[in-house]
C-alpha cells in the first residue's frame, strides 16, 4: 500500500487564493467533469461508484467517463479516498503557494460567492493549514 502523503496540486486566481490566506473562503470548488472525476474519485469509484452520487462509468484508471450526477441520498455525498492528504495551493503561476490538510471531499452545492459552480461540483474541504519550513 502507497504510503500517505499525496498533496492535490491546485492553481487559483488571486482572488480565490486570497480569500482562502486569509481565512473567508474554507473549501474549494471544481466541476464534475471527466479530469476532475480521474483526479477526485476515480479510485473510490474502482470501489463502489453506486454508494455515491457520483455515477461514473470506469474504463480503467485513466480513462473515466461522468454519465450523470444523481441524488441517491438526501446528504451530501463523501468521495475522499485518503489517497490525496494535502491540497497545495498556487497563486496564479507565481512562485506563492500555501498548503491545507484535506478534510474531506464530497459532491454538493458549493456558494457560488465563493467560486462554486452551478449544481453539484466537488467540494475539497480545507483543515488547519499545513506550515513548511520553505514558505
Amino acid at each position: 500500500m502507497k504510503t500517505k502523503h499525496n498533496p492535490l496540486h491546485l492553481v487559483l486566481k488571486g482572488k480565490w487564493y486570497d480569500m482562502i490566506a486569509n481565512g473567508s473562503k474554507k473549501e474549494e470548488y471544481r466541476e464534475i467533469k471527466p479530469y476532475w472525476a480521474r483526479r477526485l474519485a476515480a479510485m473510490r469509484a474502482l470501489r463502489s461508484a453506486y454508494d455515491y452520487q457520483l455515477n461514473v462509468k470506469v474504463i480503467d484508471t485513466k480513462n473515466v467517463e461522468v454519465i450523470q450526477t444523481e441524488q441517491f441520498y438526501h446528504e451530501e455525498a463523501h468521495v475522499l479516498d485518503n489517497y490525496y492528504d494535502t491540497v497545495v495551493f498556487q497563486r496564479g503561476y507565481t512562485a506563492k503557494k500555501m498548503a491545507f490538510k484535506i478534510e474531506d471531499i464530497i459532491i454538493g452545492k458549493g456558494d457560488p460567492k465563493l467560486g462554486a459552480p452551478n449544481g453539484d461540483c466537488f467540494i475539497i474541504k480545507l483543515g488547519e493549514e499545513v506550515k513548511n519550513e520553505n514558505s
